[in-house]
């Protein structure tokens, strides 16, 4: 039952991409992170770069993601594989009443583990100051005895001009549900993304690069089926961020998010940094989840 309710009421794959984005609250600012957030962005990059992020979470349970992206002349290639999964947990059963007792004995009927995956497949090109990009998934489930898996896909839209940045995405915009192996269907929630920023502060003092002030706004969609048509329930989810990147090898970072729908009136706070040469950047970011305790990023990249 824990699983379930982990499993269900809080998308185990929407912890993210990269330690940079969670440290801004949420703000997807450019870059490879669009393998997950936006694949527009990654229409915009010059050069291939690879990326992975470890974070460990409640219950015994770890999230890994790994990222590459790859120009080509007039379109850019992309991959990404994330997983959340769970170590050995013990399954047991209410037996016969004990005697002398007015409980059950426990039963132990061995181990079980809880496992999500998903695998992408980016295709972006740049047209100008913007680029466009999709997103084509392949999900997967396994928890005890039983599967689940589905198709989905993502369109973006990423701009980038001088001080400023804009992004527009549809997650999960086309997919086919999780059907798993027991006859059930799951319904897969399409989500809305928009990301924006503009930098200050140029060249003014210590802020040499200026100072990141950005902002977005993310909503998931419900379908309604008792009316057989589209209806949004849940409130949108605000993201605000600042990152401050004086010498241009270390960064501060620091934001803010709405919590989900159900727990109303509540913020989750983000924090991080970020070290990075010509080709290597390493990046830590804490973000408090009102869903669980709060986790620790961590993600490491090269870029050519």
């Amino acid at each position: 039952m824990v699983l379930l309710l982990f499993a269900f009421q809080w998308d185990p794959l929407s912890i993210g991409a990269g330690a940079d984005t969670p440290g801004r609250g949420g703000v997807y600012s450019g870059g490879i992170g669009g393998v997950y957030y936006n694949p527009g962005g990654t229409g915009l990059m010059e050069s291939m770069e690879i990326m992975g992020m470890h974070t460990e979470l409640d219950f015994g349970t770890s999230y890994n993601f790994f990222c590459v992206v790859i120009p080509f002349k007039g379109l850019n290639a992309g991959f990404y594989f994330s997983q959340i999964g769970t170590g050995d947990i013990p399954v047991t059963e209410a037996g016969d009443t004990m005697p002398g007792a007015d409980y059950p004995e426990v039963v132990y009927m061995g181990t079980a583990s809880f496992r999500a995956s998903a695998y992408s497949i980016t295709l972006s090109r740049r047209w100008r100051d913007k680029g466009f990009g999709l997103n084509f998934k392949f999900l997967e489930m396994k928890m005890y005895s039983y599967y689940g898996s589905g198709f989905s896909m993502d369109a973006g839209f990423f701009y980038r001009k001088q001080r400023k940045f804009l992004g527009v995405s549809i997650k999960d915009g086309l997919n086919t549900g999780m059907k798993w192996n027991t006859g059930l269907k799951e319904t897969i929630l399409p989500e809305f993304r928009f990301d924006s920023g503009y930098r200050i502060l140029e060249n003014v003092g210590v802020f040499n690069n200026g100072v990141l002030i950005s902002g977005g706004i993310s909503r998931i969609y419900r379908v309604h089926f008792d009316f057989d048509r589209f209806l949004n329930l849940d409130k949108p989810i605000y993201h605000a961020g600042i990152e401050v990147n004086p010498d241009g090898v270390l960064s501060m970072r620091a934001g803010v998010e709405s919590a989900s729908d159900d727990i109303r009136g509540r913020w989750n706070v983000c924090f991080g940094l970020g070290v990075r040469s010509e080709h290597l950047y390493i990046n830590y970011a804490f973000t408090t989840k009102q869903e669980i305790r709060g986790n620790h990023n961590i993600s490491m990249g090269y870029r050519w």
